[in-house]
């Protein structure tokens, strides 16, 4: 089945989206250890698989830049606030 034009730029979107994804949880799961690191490489795996579908129906690789360094810093950013925040309304929980 030939996809119109349409339908073929909206699958190389969710195409990018789930490369994204992918590229996102496994940087995400470099940061952390344990548990939550190994939850993050699986949310990975399942958004890679998603990749390789829509890959399928594009015919060829989709291509997106992998989080960079202001990412990184973003992240760390993001991370710091949140612990700030739970030490504020949660402080039990990190003593």
């Amino acid at each position: 089945m030939k996809l119109s034009e349409e339908d073929l730029r909206k699958a190389r979107e969710f195409c990018e989206d789930e490369l994204s994804s992918y590229m996102l949880y496994l940087a995400l799961a470099q940061q952390e250890r344990g548990k939550l690191a190994e939850q993050l490489r699986q949310a990975a795996e399942q958004e890679r698989g998603h990749y390789e579908f829509w890959r399928s129906v594009v015919g060829s690789d989709c291509s997106v830049r992998p989080p960079g360094r202001a990412f990184r810093v973003l992240l760390a950013l993001s991370f710091i606030s949140a612990v700030s925040l739970c030490r504020g309304l949660y402080p039990a929980l990190l003593t």
